[in-house]
């Protein structure tokens, strides 16, 4: 659930560029929301997935943005890329260098035998 080596290498990159390309958002939306409501709702978003937090909710988070994005501007590649990049991770999971890892790593699970009584 949090591969570390080359695959969480891996998935820490598209957290960050799912993080940089949700940092895009602000123009996009502004003519919804008050910029000042916006930047902070991302901001926190970008930190969050650059850290690793609640991963698969916040990455979910921003693909509705980037859904947004697309209903009302229409297709481009790279509204289509930056949803299709924030579902893989939300899907994936954060990887083994975030802090979902470090809160909600590996256990070991001591089950005792019953089938000795």
């Amino acid at each position: 659930m949090f591969p570390r080596g080359a695959p969480g290498v891996a998935l820490l990159l598209v957290r960050a560029g799912v993080a940089a390309s949700t940092l895009v958002a602000p123009a996009i939306l502004a003519s919804f929301v008050p910029v000042p409501a916006i930047i902070t709702a991302l901001g926190i978003l970008t930190v969050a997935i650059v850290l690793g937090v609640v991963t698969p909710v916040v990455a979910s988070a921003c693909a509705l943005f980037a859904i947004i994005d697309l209903v009302a501007h229409g297709a481009s590649v790279f509204v289509v890329v930056r949803i299709i990049e924030a579902v893989a991770l939300a899907l994936l999971g954060p990887g083994g260098y975030s802090v979902d890892a470090w809160m909600f790593g590996r256990r070991v699970i001591v089950s005792s035998d019953h089938s000795k009584e």
